[in-house]
Formats: C-alpha cells, structure tokens, sequence
C-alpha cells in the first residue's frame, strides 16, 4: 500500500510537471485582449450626511431615498423633491 501511495505521487507530480510546458509557448495561438474601461466601470461618489434607504432611475434621472423623502441627483448633488410624497420608505 505504502508503495503504491509513492508511485501515485511520483505520477502525479511528473504529469504536474510536464503541464507546466504546455502554458510557456512562445508562439501562442491567442492574442491578448485590451482592457479598456467600460461605462459600468466609471464611478461618481455622492456623498450624504445619512444613509441612502433606496435608489432608483427614472426616464433619465436619478431618485433616491434618504430620511424618508425623496431625492434627486442634479449636477452630483441630491435635492430634495418638494412634490414628492413625505415618509417614503422605498422607491
């Protein structure tokens, strides 16, 4: 058993070791792709004195919850919207 324990290791790290060859190609069939940043990668922070309850987007714009009422983002600030319902706890 002890011998056959030994020779399952001594295949494992021969197969190990010859699949290291097949990665180091120096004519590879492939071509590496450029990473260019997408839109879902570019960030805006908004910061808040409390927490955001709940965000949402509406034709165009952006709405969110915060203390109960409701918020806009216009030019990378939340103003409040005054015809908006009062003591919102979800969009």
């Amino acid at each position: 058993m002890k011998k056959s324990f030994l020779l399952l290791v001594f295949l494992l790290s021969a197969i190990s070791l010859n699949a290291q060859k097949l990665y180091d190609n120096p004519n590879p069939l492939w071509k590496a792709a450029e990473d260019n940043v997408y839109l879902q990668e570019e960030s805006q922070k908004v910061f808040t004195d409390s927490p955001i309850q709940s965000v949402e987007e509406y034709q165009g714009k952006c709405y969110a919850v915060m203390n109960n009422k409701v918020y806009v983002l216009q030019d990378s600030n939340l103003s409040l919207v005054n015809a908006a319902p009062t003591d919102v706890n979800k969009l």
